[in-house]
């Protein structure tokens, strides 16, 4: 019984952060309702209280593994989203048509607010005959192509990727995630420690492991909303087209950002940067830099306040890594644009135009991002995880001096499930003495 009243305690407090979204959404509802921009500030305050609440609730998800990020991101991104599309872009109320009941107005109502709320993109938001064109899945190929990606990622994620680092690897230690490891190329220079082949394996791995790993996250996370809302008939497939893009369409870093990573978010973080740039007077291409700089800087502080919620110590490197990755755009495009003017001069455009066309282009890209990566994630992922590896690697220590000790026969009345710990300091070994339940002539061994 008290196991069974502490389940359903836990889950219980599943509900506290979702009641605090509902209210927030409720006070998203009759913001977007407001018919002055001055009404809509009104409701800012309880919005962001609830969000915030909601943001903080999400601790009781700590027993279900990677729902507390994503619930977290999730937050964040909304109240981003709403601050932008209300404030910034501050989106009409929709227009009521006539003649509706009091009940199909309130649905009405709902629906676009819905429509708007969970759809930082706003897709599909204004008729138009561009949203007509489109062509839609049936609903068995849309569901049939969501639903077949989870157990595609379960096998490959907890069965093959494990396996195939257990055969290489084995595991990590603290020594492979240490501050020492962190340091690539001034170890290379200076040579003062020695760059070990499991260190460049390791940094080889975890420069595509992260990417694979929100892969799995967030689109899976994104094929089951998606089955939900369309199911219950809220939204239609076209208004959950593919989250992420197609690998090979990465020619280099500003590629893998634009066109194969999702875009769920751009569009409130571009506003932001507009509304930077403009407030700086700036000119169209000074505003492009500072746009990108706030997207990228924007997204920093969105990962850091989850990395802060789940209690990581190091949660400003996520603000410094999104900005190393601003910066390596900025010197690509530096880059491409130096030597494209250079080919101009010489008469080359031409070639050089099908040489980054061609394989050696896309190797080219691929090995640029690749080693991008490959120097930055360990300074960005490693704090964590080293964190983590001295943890486990305390309680191996611990568990592997510990020995069972039972009392020895004839000690009568001793109960089993009552237990003592004792260190033994002469030999260093932790002793767990263990009671029998039953008396011990009443014992059976098999």
């Amino acid at each position: 019984m008290p196991l069974l009243k502490t389940i359903s305690k836990h889950l219980a407090l599943l509900f506290v952060p979702l009641i605090y979204l509902a209210l927030s959404d409720i006070a998203f509802y009759h913001s977007l309702q407001s018919l002055t921009q001055k009404r809509r500030l009104y409701f800012l305050p309880p919005f962001l209280l609830f969000s915030a609440l909601s943001f903080s609730a999400s601790k009781y998800f700590w027993f279900l593994p990677g729902v507390t990020s994503l619930w977290c991101l999730a937050v964040t991104l909304k109240v981003l989203h709403t601050i932008s599309v209300l404030h910034i872009e501050k989106w009409p109320t929709p227009q009521t048509p006539p003649g509706l009941t009091q009940k199909e107005n309130f649905v009405f109502n709902f629906r676009a607010a819905y429509r708007i709320w969970g759809n930082p993109q706003l897709l599909n938001t204004t008729p138009g005959p561009e949203n007509e064109k489109k062509s839609q899945q049936s609903l068995s190929v849309f569901l049939f192509l969501r639903l077949i990606k989870l157990p595609i990622y379960y096998y490959i994620h907890v069965r093959i990727i494990p396996a195939a680092f257990a055969e290489t690897l084995v595991e990590f230690i603290p020594q492979d995630l240490s501050p020492e490891e962190q340091i690539l190329f001034r170890r290379l220079f200076y040579v003062w420690s020695e760059v070990t082949a499991r260190e460049l394996v390791i940094r080889s791995y975890m420069a595509v492991y992260w990417i694979w790993e929100s892969l799995v996250y967030l689109d899976g996370a994104n094929s089951i909303l998606a089955c939900f809302f369309v199911l219950i008939g809220l939204d239609e497939p076209r208004d959950w087209p593919s989250l992420f893009g197609n690998p090979a369409d990465v020619t280099g870093l500003r590629t893998f950002w634009s066109r194969f990573w999702h875009r769920v978010a751009v569009r409130p973080y571009m506003n932001y940067g507009k509304v930077a740039a403009s407030s700086l007077g700036l000119g169209a291409a000074e505003s492009k830099l500072v746009v990108a700089f706030v997207v990228f800087a924007l997204s920093g502080v969105s990962h850091s306040a989850v990395s802060w919620q789940l209690g990581q110590k190091e949660w400003w490197l996520d603000i410094w890594w999104f900005l190393m990755n601003f910066l390596g755009c900025t010197g690509e495009l530096v880059f491409l644009m130096g030597v494209r003017s250079l080919a101009k001069r010489l008469g080359w455009s031409q070639e050089l135009k099908m040489i980054e066309e061609s394989w050696f282009g896309r190797l080219f890209g691929y090995a640029w991002v690749f080693g991008f990566f490959f120097w930055s994630v360990p300074k960005w992922k490693y704090p964590a995880m080293y964190q983590t590896a001295v943890v486990t690697a305390r309680w191996n220590e611990i568990w592997s001096k510990m020995r069972i000790v039972t009392f020895a026969p004839g000690w009568d009345g001793c109960m089993m499930g009552v237990g003592m710990i004792v260190w033994d300091r002469g030999k260093g070994e932790m002793i767990v003495v263990v009671r029998m339940r039953k008396p011990w002539n009443e014992m059976t061994t098999t």
